[in-house]
């Protein structure tokens, strides 16, 4: 009959290779007692042999657990670093949306008073009419680090828990929040370039290298003065003012989910 072979582990190979001094006691013991025909203790002598091998096999399973363990939790550490610097990344990533937002925010409190606007050159007025219609589109956070975690399935492994859950919460329930609101703005944002907003009035007085003449100059400032400018100005005010709020609550969890980061790193 054909004999299946036993998988033993790399560290108890080792251990049965280098055959110990208390195995060839065991043996020479054995040998002797066979010799003398006393079965009985030769019998017990046996399995005191088998037992020390077994304990041998079973220390080397708990060596190789405690490396593999090692190995993870190393692993561990090195994705918590890519973590934090991605968290860095990210609150840079809002001061910038944060700074661009409020000088907006400035913009068209500006825009929507009629009497601000009217008082105003037509340079001045072009200069504030630039940047003051966009979406946040191009301020997202990267979350490659988590989705390899999430992918692998390392959030799982149980090293460092707690912190772990958090960085699951920051990626999955905050990030998702913020990404609708980035969608929000920008599907709500206004096009400067459509008809219905500044459309031919932009191409005219804002693109325009000619210098526009005093109907289109008229035209221009009349439908700046106009409600359904000043409307369209507020609703993208009081939109940038949440997404703002918003914003700073995003930093504020990126900061301290770094601050908890460093805490487990300098232990």
């Amino acid at each position: 009959m054909e004999q299946k072979s036993i998988f033993i582990p790399t560290h108890a190979q080792a251990f049965l290779s280098d055959q110990p001094i208390m195995i060839k006691f065991f043996r020479k013991i054995r040998q002797r007692l066979l010799a003398e025909n006393k079965f009985s203790k030769y019998l017990l002598y046996g399995i005191g042999e088998i037992v020390l091998v077994v304990i041998g096999i079973l220390i080397a399973l708990q060596i190789n657990t405690w490396n593999e363990n090692r190995k993870s939790k190393a692993l561990a550490q090195k994705y918590i670093q890519d973590i934090r610097t991605d968290l860095v990344n990210d609150t840079l990533t809002y001061t910038a949306a944060l700074q661009r937002l409020e000088k907006t925010i400035a913009k068209n409190t500006l825009l929507a008073n009629p009497e601000v606007t009217a008082a105003l050159p037509l340079d001045s007025l072009n200069a504030l009419l630039a940047n003051s219609f966009h979406s946040i589109r191009i301020y997202k956070i990267d979350n490659t680090t988590y989705l390899k975690l999430s992918n692998t399935g390392f959030l799982e492994t149980g090293h460092y828990a707690d912190l772990f859950k958090a960085v699951n919460t920051y990626y999955n329930k905050e990030y998702t929040s913020y990404s609708e609101y980035i969608e929000w703005d920008e599907e709500q944002s206004v096009d400067m370039f459509h008809p219905d907003f500044l459309g031919s009035y932009k191409n005219t007085v804002l693109l325009s290298n000619e210098q526009p003449n005093e109907m289109e100059v008229e035209n221009f400032r009349a439908f700046i003065a106009s409600k359904e400018f000043r409307n369209r100005t507020t609703t993208n005010q009081t939109r940038k003012s949440m997404i703002v709020d918003k914003l700073r609550y995003q930093k504020a969890l990126a900061l301290e989910l770094m601050e908890k980061i460093d805490g487990v790193l300098e232990r």
